[in-house]
């Protein structure tokens, strides 16, 4: 027995005798870093129910209620207040091979009577609790009556509080293990069948580069990967064709798509977010457009006002300048304009017709007629039927016109041939 100088010591003499010194105390082991706690949700939890993975606020059960943790995960809660006669944790595995159920509250944990069971796999080993209060009791159970002894399966971790287990009467069954930043007290009444918790290193995950559906790539693959050894991966998103379970899965729907990856009971996540890019380019293939005899060709006016396009026209009569905006053309017909953006490969189409007016004008310059001793001079009579047409007088030999020769009876006073154009 070593105790400090000016302290004393009463009872049988120690066998390796009563020492005054400095005592030796053991370096205590190392306790876990405290988990970091998600926030609390807001629904309230009081009467019988299944709750999944997620975040709830307060855990208040009156009595003779039943709480099915549904599957493996992480359930947050504000706190955990229980009263009246034993209320029930029902920890589904949901046959799981693998992950944990988690159950984090930020302020004290107080169970009341309580029992525990294990359904569809798992065991005590896969069950942790974990409290942030400072509390001396910031986790508690109290022992049942009779028949109705209290049940805590799983692991139970206070690092800044105090963990109390029983009450003075009645009786309670612990399988799993306590683990406290300040103290445990376990009172009567209390048995602990030891069960280790399965702990392990959380693996390291990334889900990679986001990615971008779009014209080019109706589905793309994603590029999860891990560092650690030896884990499972396992994809969640609203559009995986094939490789849910492998790191590069391939997915053809926009949204975000979460990697979880597993390492015995740890898991990590990463997300990757696929967007979608599907606009269209603007495309106008100009005016119609109309080939005559003033106009035998025409350079069409493609345009778009999205940048970075590129252009290409189908048609009867390119002459030059189909993979340009601006193609020269030469035949009668319709004209396909494509508008292609190569960002994310969409297209978008215009057309535009040529249509053609080779119908040419009648022409009569009228009848023959004379020139004589007494007529010298007499106006021809040219006629159309065309409308508006437009008239041109020439002549040839000694004919002369004196005027009107841009009019259908222009005036002459020469022997020649007239022509009426």
């Amino acid at each position: 027995m070593t105790h400090p100088v000016g302290t004393t010591y009463t009872g049988p003499t120690p066998t390796g005798g009563n020492i005054i010194g400095v005592p030796y105390l053991p370096t205590l082991p190392t306790l876990p870093t405290p988990a970091v706690f998600g926030l609390a949700g807001t629904t309230n939890i009081t009467t019988t129910q299944t709750l999944s993975p997620g975040a709830y606020r307060n855990m208040t059960l009156s009595g003779g209620k039943t709480i099915t943790f549904n599957g493996p995960g992480t359930y947050i809660f504000n706190s955990i207040n229980n009263t009246g006669s034993c209320n029930n944790f029902v920890f589904n595995f949901q046959n799981n091979a693998i992950g944990a159920i988690k159950i984090y509250v930020h302020g004290t944990v107080l169970l009341g009577k309580s029992s525990s069971s294990i359904i569809n796999g798992g065991s005590a080993a896969r069950i942790f609790y974990e409290t942030l209060s400072n509390s001396s009791c910031a986790f508690d159970i109290a022992n049942g009556s009779g028949s109705n002894s209290s049940r805590l399966d799983g692991n139970v971790y206070a690092p800044y509080g105090g963990i109390n287990i029983g009450s003075g009467t009645g009786n309670t069954s612990i399988t799993g293990s306590l683990w406290s930043g300040t103290q445990i007290s376990i009172c009567s009444g209390v048995t602990i069948n030891y069960c280790a918790p399965l702990l392990c290193t959380t693996p390291n995950v990334n889900a990679g580069a986001d990615k971008v559906l779009n014209c080019l790539s109706s589905s793309v693959q994603l590029s999860g990967s891990s560092s650690s050894a030896g884990v499972t991966f396992a994809w969640s998103g609203p559009g995986i064709v094939s490789g849910g379970n492998t790191a590069t899965p391939i997915v053809n729907s926009a949204g975000t798509y979460t990697l979880t990856v597993s390492s015995g009971t740890c898991t990590a996540t990463d997300q990757a977010i696929v967007t979608l890019d599907n606009i269209a380019p603007d495309v106008n293939a100009g005016l119609d457009k109309t080939l005559n005899c003033l106009a035998t060709s025409f350079i069409l006016n493609g345009t778009s006002n999205t940048t970075g396009v590129s252009f290409s026209w189908n048609g009867p009569g390119i002459v030059l300048g189909g993979n340009t905006a601006s193609p020269t053309v030469n035949v009668p017909g319709t004209y396909s304009l494509t508008v292609t953006n190569p960002i994310n490969g969409c297209v978008s189409s215009d057309h535009i017709i040529i249509s053609e007016d080779y119908v040419t004008p009648d022409a009569n310059a009228g009848n023959d007629n004379a020139l004589t001793c007494s007529i010298v001079e007499l106006n021809l009579n040219g006629s159309s039927t065309t409308l508006n047409a437009e008239y041109n007088w020439t002549t040839s030999g000694t004919g002369n016109i004196i005027s009107g020769s841009s009019t259908a009876t222009p005036t002459i006073n020469g022997i020649g041939v007239y022509t009426l154009t």
